[in-house]
């Protein structure tokens, strides 16, 4: 049976998380590029405002260092005025992490960070642009949620290089770069990011729980439902069922009429005409041939009568069972319809077959033959009626040899006419199933079975 509610659960989770998921992604990528920018204009135009104060003794500083080269000390001290500036600088904007100098040739002349002094960067991206004079901002920006990302002291920072010309804007003697560190407000951002992200979950949870109880009224409602047409089924059916029983009981009722009572007053009347005319041919041989001419209309209204009663329910059917009542079925059909050959398989033992499915079987196999004889001119039928471990099958296969005037060859294919819903309606109701599929002789099979 259908899990509604298990199946929407988890479809439905499963959908929720990936949405907060996306959510996540979407908002983290615009907070951080919205954090880059922000961050790249802040630096720039701090390092310029850095700048303006000590530009003349940063000119004259790279001026003197202009040809140190790359592992040379520098040829001049950093003036005190202008250490005291960087110093001050950076104890007055705590963000500040460093600060560097770079001559013409993009040896790092004066850092912050001793050991980086003398170093060699005239590779560098920023060096090269700020050595051209165009202003270059880099954002060294590590995802905090990217467990493989190894923390380092270059996390979080923001490096402007900015160009130093000489007054009235001069050639560029140098470079001035400035670290800025972002990792405060990085912090921020991800306390903010975590706040909406479990606000965003809440919400879809709440959703989620919201949706799970309505789709469970809803499944509520639905059982009711099915339950009433389950009902109603049972009802339709055993009204089918009893319908059926009723209308085989008539039959039999019926049948057993016409043989036992009007076949058998024929019998009788036959019996006494011949007589009068035994009698009366020695005193009126006239009369007599008058009742020799009744005769033979008797004896045809005594065949039509019992052909009518085998025809309701062959009393063989209560007599001699089931094996020999589809034999008897077989011979009669054969003898209608000259053209139709018949094999018949039968793997079972009398007493094996219940005695309320006699009857169906019989049904299936008179309705079958009906339908193969009116669809083809010539064919070749086998009737199988099979005893396996869990029940009795029984089976009809027919081969067309010659399809009828007017019929298309595609006219084969299964179709569900009437009187094979009738048919799988009777085997339903009796506990078993029909089916009905082309086989490999180019006809039909009409497979029955009942557990037993």
């Amino acid at each position: 049976m259908f899990r509604m509610l298990r199946y929407f659960s988890i479809a439905s989770l499963l959908c929720i998380l990936a949405t907060a998921a996306t959510l996540v992604i979407v908002y983290r990528n615009v907070v951080v590029e919205s954090l880059q920018e922000f961050g790249k204009e802040r630096n720039a135009a701090l390092a310029r405002t850095a700048l303006i104060p000590i530009h003349e003794e940063v000119v004259g500083y790279l001026t003197k260092a202009g040809d140190v080269q790359p592992g040379q000390a520098p040829m001049a001290d950093l003036p005190v005025n202008l250490r005291n500036t960087i110093r001050d600088l950076m104890a007055a904007d705590g963000t500040v992490a460093r600060v560097k100098l770079y001559n013409r040739l993009g040896t790092v002349v004066f850092s912050t960070k001793g050991e980086q002094i003398g170093s060699r960067q005239e590779d560098n991206d920023g060096f090269r642009s700020a050595i051209q004079g165009i202003i270059f901002t880099e954002f060294l920006y590590r995802d905090a949620l990217n467990p493989f990302d190894q923390t380092t002291e270059e996390d979080n920072l923001i490096q402007t290089y900015v160009p130093v010309r000489t007054g009235g804007g001069g050639p560029v003697v140098g470079v001035f770069e400035i670290y800025t560190d972002m990792n405060p407000l990085v912090r921020q951002v991800e306390r903010v990011e975590l706040t909406v992200t479990a606000a965003s979950l809440g919400v879809l949870l709440l959703l989620y729980g919201v949706l799970v109880l309505i789709v469970r009224r809803a499944k509520r409602m639905i059982d009711v439902q099915q339950h009433m047409i389950r009902e109603r089924t049972d009802v339709l059916e055993m009204l089918s069922s009893q319908m059926i029983k009723n209308e085989e009981k008539e039959k039999q009722r019926l049948a057993t009429e016409l043989h036992e009572g009007i076949a058998q007053t024929l019998s009788a009347v036959k019996l006494n005409v011949e007589y009068a005319c035994r009698l009366a041919s020695n005193l009126s041989p006239q009369s007599a041939l008058h009742l020799e001419a009744v005769i033979p209309s008797l004896q045809n209204a005594i065949q039509e009568v019992r052909g009518i009663s085998m025809a309701l329910r062959p009393s063989s059917l209560d007599d001699l069972g089931i094996l020999a009542t589809l034999a008897w079925l077989c011979r009669e059909v054969e003898a209608i319809y000259p053209d139709i050959r018949i094999h018949q398989q039968f793997e079972v033992h009398e007493s094996q077959v219940p005695a309320h499915l006699k009857v169906i079987i019989y049904r299936i196999a008179e309705a079958a033959l009906n339908r193969i004889a009116r669809r083809a001119e010539s064919a070749m039928v086998r009737i199988r009626l099979l005893q396996r471990n869990d029940g009795v099958e029984f089976l009809i296969e027919d081969q067309a040899v010659h399809l009828s005037e007017g019929e298309r060859p595609e006219e084969q294919n299964i179709e569900p006419d009437l009187a094979l819903m009738f048919l799988m309606e009777r085997a339903t109701l009796s506990g078993g199933s029909l089916s009905c599929y082309p086989n490999e002789w180019g006809g039909t099979t009409l497979h029955s079975r009942w557990p037993v």
